[in-house]
């Protein structure tokens, strides 16, 4: 078992250091910290440990992770132009935590993997098929979103978050 990082501990010990350029060879960063990737665009993550002081995705634009990768975001997340790709399909090979009031996910692909994100509203988009867990503050699934939930995921009562409940 994953022994349990602070968002702060991420924020100064991460794998930052080793992210590229873009498939277009741009930097995917809109200002330091902030992750922003559109027009069809493709960042490439090798597994590892990657913080974030929020991150956008427009235009198609997609982050590949290769092997297990966790991902910590400060602020607000908005991928409701784009998506997040686990290349191994795994859902024990991707966690995203985050400490922001908002989560987007976009529809049209499949997520295979955690995202905690126990203070945000999260908005899954239309059409999108989730594998793995989600922690939500407020969950909202939008047209025909599907979420196959992995039992065999860590439990994550060890974040404070609260214990959940399904409110129809």
């Amino acid at each position: 078992q994953k022994a349990r990082v602070d968002i702060e501990d991420a924020k100064y010990t991460n794998d930052n250091g080793l992210i590229a350029l873009t498939a277009q060879g741009k930097s995917p960063y809109q200002s330091p910290g902030h992750m922003a990737l559109q027009s069809g665009d493709n960042l490439t993550l090798a597994g590892g440990t990657y913080y974030f002081e929020s991150m956008r995705l427009t235009g198609g634009a997609t982050i590949t992770t290769t092997g297990p990768t966790t991902i910590y975001i400060a602020g607000d997340v908005d991928c409701t132009g784009g998506g997040i790709v686990n290349q191994t399909q795994s859902p024990h090979d991707l966690t995203i935590m985050s400490a922001g009031p908002t989560f987007r996910l976009g529809g049209g692909s499949a997520f295979y993997g955690t995202l905690s994100a126990p203070n945000a509203d999260v908005v899954l988009g239309s059409n999108a098929v989730f594998y793995g867990v989600v922690i939500a503050k407020i969950l909202e699934l939008k047209g025909d979103t599907t979420i196959h939930v992995d039992e065999s995921l860590p439990n994550y009562e060890s974040i404070g978050a609260p214990m959940p409940s399904l409110v129809k």
